[in-house]
């Protein structure tokens, strides 16, 4: 190697991506000298077991036995533990996380986010929570932050797998802390995300209408040429997502120029039905612990089945258009 061993890690993975380059993400996955082989059923899986181990025969690759396991249900990958029912952060890396110390500095700060953030899929409210160490405020907030992160991770929800064939729903909100979306499939939750407001001299729609370009941005691999259901809380979001928008503001004019590819039917729901959202966005880091891993997980905070959908509120309906139209520009 050129450099030595400063490119080893960086070299080895290219070796691996080019010895399954065909078979990455249709029957395994891999990174380094982690492999993961999966399938739906016990018939199929030796035979893929079979062509893995084929590539890396072929590629002169040596593997250890004792580092091997077979017919495993569920597997540890990258900090994660992955099941049938979905995927959660794997408990080891989680006791790490709560033995780590209160940061003292500003350096031990950083790392402290770097390591939580890692896992903020798995913790609802993480933008709204982090906010006090992210802007290092008083240290009252500060330490009540970190241990509330440390404590949401100890029980995290489970995020079931995407399945391409069913229909998403999106459920996006916004205030002056930060912005929270969540992507349902059949009432159930695919993923999480949340990102702090640094900006808060727009108005409100425009915060809105950022925390929907934001969030389909996000999950643009879930969405993008497909139909969806977007849920907001914003009435005047309807309009501007809507065939006749005539909008003068030049930012929101583009925001929906950029949205225009996607094809999404629009409800307005009133936040107070949109706990799940509300949570990740509006609350601040102390009134977020009197809400539940229930209360968050549950679109209308009641109970709710896949025979019985929650609540559409107010449908908006606009026709799937072609990046070149200008649909907001038509009479």
């Amino acid at each position: 190697m050129p450099f030595g061993l400063c490119i080893a890690v960086p070299a080895f993975e290219r070796s691996m991506e080019t010895v399954l380059i065909d078979f990455k993400w249709r029957i395994c996955l891999v990174y380094l000298d982690d492999c993961v082989i999966f399938s739906k059923d016990f018939p199929t899986h030796p035979v893929r077991v079979r062509q893995v181990l084929s590539r890396f025969r072929d590629a002169g690759f040596k593997l250890k036995m004792m580092k091997c396991h077979w017919r495993r249900s569920q597997v540890a990958f990258l900090g994660h533990i992955v099941t049938p029912a979905g995927i959660l952060p794997n408990p080891e890396k989680v006791k790490a996380v709560m033995n780590v110390q209160q940061p003292r500095d500003l350096h031990e700060i950083r790392s402290f986010l770097g390591l939580i953030s890692y896992f903020r899929r798995s913790i609802p409210g993480y933008a709204s929570i982090s906010a006090p160490l992210e802007r290092l405020k008083m240290k009252g907030d500060c330490e009540s932050a970190f241990q509330q992160l440390k404590r949401a991770l100890m029980k995290p929800p489970i995020l079931v797998y995407p399945d391409l064939n069913k229909r998403f729903s999106l459920y996006v909100d916004s205030s002056q802390y930060a912005v929270g979306a969540c992507l349902h499939m059949l009432w159930q939750t695919v993923d999480r995300s949340s990102k702090n407001w640094i900006n808060k001299e727009d108005g409100i729609s425009e915060i809105e209408c950022w925390g929907v370009v934001w969030s389909t941005r996000k999950f643009r691999c879930y969405l993008d040429k497909r139909e969806f259901d977007l849920y907001i809380d914003h009435q005047a979001l309807t309009w501007i997502f809507s065939p006749g928008n005539r909008t003068s503001n030049a930012k929101l004019a583009r925001w929906a120029m950029e949205k225009s590819n996607l094809q999404f039917i629009v409800y307005h729901k009133p936040g107070t039905s949109m706990g799940h959202v509300d949570g990740l966005s509006r609350l601040p880091a102390e009134r977020m612990a009197s809400l539940t891993i229930q209360d968050l997980l549950n679109p209308d905070n009641e109970p709710s089945s896949e025979n019985s959908p929650p609540k559409r509120g107010t449908l908006y309906t606009r026709q799937p258009k072609t990046p070149r139209q200008s649909w907001w520009m038509n009479p």
